[in-house]
C-alpha cells in the first residue's frame, strides 16, 4: 500500500478506535496486542483504544506506511463492517479477508478464537477451577488476561490448560487449540521469512 498522509492516518485510527470503543472491546484488543506490547503495566493501564494505538505506534508496530496491524485486527476480531468505514477514508484500503495475517502468532490467534467461543457458563466453570472463591469476570477477555498473567495460558505450555478444558467438558474451547495447528504455523512461518 502506498504511503498515506498523516491526516488520513489519524482519521483511520480515529474511526478504528471509535469502532472498538463503541462496542466495548478494549479488553479484547488488550488480549490481542499482549504479544506485541511487552509492557503489561502500560497495556493494562490503557482506558481506550486510542491509548493502545499510541502504544503500538511507539513500539513501531503501527505506522502510516505499515497498516497490516489494522488489517490483521479486523480479520482476527471479524469486524468486517469496520472495513467499509475505513474504505470511506482511504479508498485503497484492502479487502482484509484477502490479506494474510502476519502480525500475530498462531498461539495468539488461537487465544483470540478461545475468547470468541466461550460463553458466560464457560467463564464461570473456568474461574471456579482456578479461583477460590469463584471470581466474577466482566467478560471472557478479562478472564483470558487473568489466565495469561498467571501463566495458565502460556505459549508453548498449553497441554495442562487444554486438559482442564477437556475435564470441564468445554469441547468448543478444546477444539480451538486442536484445529488447523499445522496450517496456521506454516502460514505464519511463510509470512515471516
Amino acid at each position: 500500500m502506498e504511503e498515506i498522509t498523516d491526516d488520513a492516518f489519524t482519521q483511520l485510527l480515529s474511526v478504528f478506535s471509535d469502532w472498538y470503543d463503541q462496542h466495548g472491546w478494549i479488553s479484547m484488543l488488550k488480549v490481542l496486542y499482549r504479544g506485541l506490547l511487552k509492557n503489561n503495566y502500560e497495556l493494562n493501564k490503557a482506558t481506550n483504544v486510542m491509548d493502545l494505538m499510541n502504544l503500538l505506534i511507539a513500539s513501531g508496530d503501527l505506522h502510516s506506511t505499515y497498516l497490516s496491524l489494522l488489517y490483521d485486527t479486523i480479520n482476527i476480531t471479524e469486524q468486517y463492517g469496520l472495513e467499509r468505514e475505513m474504505k470511506d477514508i482511504l479508498p485503497v484500503f484492502p479487502n482484509v479477508k484477502d490479506v494474510m495475517i502476519s502480525k500475530f502468532t498462531p498461539h495468539r490467534q488461537k487465544v483470540m478464537k478461545l475468547g470468541m467461543v466461550l460463553i458466560d457458563e464457560d467463564i464461570k466453570k473456568i474461574s471456579g477451577l482456578y479461583n477460590k472463591p469463584v471470581k466474577e469476570y466482566a467478560d471472557t477477555w478479562s478472564l483470558i488476561m487473568d489466565l495469561e498473567h498467571n501463566r495458565i495460558i502460556c505459549e508453548g505450555n498449553m497441554e495442562a490448560f487444554i486438559e482442564k478444558l477437556n475435564t470441564l467438558k468445554l469441547q468448543q474451547a478444546v477444539e480451538v487449540f486442536k484445529e488447523g495447528i499445522n496450517l496456521i504455523a506454516i502460514l505464519y512461518q511463510c509470512n515471516n521469512w
